[in-house]
C-alpha cells in the first residue's frame, strides 16, 4: 500500500452566464480569477491531476430553476439552458474549455455532489484530496 495522496481539480461555474459583463449573472471577481485559473488548468494537466469541470444547467422550461434564481433565469434569457449561445451561455471562456481527458458533470442544484456522478468517479480515481476553484 502507498500513502501517496491523489488529487483532482474541480472547476465550479466557470461558465459564460457568470463570466460574461452583458449577464443578468456576472461576477466580475469571477472573471478576474480567469487567467489565473488558466495557469491552474495548465500545471494540473502537466501534473496528470484530473480534472472536473462542474457546471449547472437548466431545462429550457425552467422547470428546475431553484426559485431563488428563477427570476434572474427569466430575465437573463433563459440564462444556462443547453444549446444557449450568447452571455448566458454555459461555454467558458477559452482559456477555460474542458481539453480531452477532463471530466465535465452537470449538477442538478447548488452542489457539486448532489444527484452527479462526483463522488463515484473520485472514489474509482482513488482521489483522496480535491482542489476547489
Amino acid at each position: 500500500m502507498t500513502n501517496q495522496k491523489k488529487a483532482a481539480l474541480l472547476v465550479i461555474d466557470m461558465e459564460s452566464g457568470f463570466l460574461h459583463p452583458d449577464s443578468p449573472l456576472y461576477i466580475q471577481q469571477a472573471t478576474d480569477t480567469v487567467p489565473t485559473l488558466a495557469n491552474v488548468l495548465d500545471k494540473a494537466r502537466e501534473c496528470k491531476i484530473p480534472v472536473f469541470f462542474v457546471n449547472r444547467i437548466y431545462r429550457k422550461n425552467g422547470s428546475d430553476v431553484e426559485a431563488c434564481r428563477y427570476e434572474n433565469w427569466l430575465a437573463g434569457g433563459r440564462c444556462l439552458a443547453p444549446n444557449s449561445t450568447g452571455p448566458c451561455s454555459i461555454v467558458p471562456p477559452v482559456q477555460l474549455e474542458p481539453k480531452a481527458g477532463d471530466y465535465t458533470i452537470i449538477k442538478p442544484r447548488f452542489s457539486a455532489f448532489f444527484q452527479t456522478e462526483l463522488d463515484l468517479i473520485l472514489r474509482r480515481l482513488c482521489v483522496d484530496t480535491i482542489l476547489l476553484t
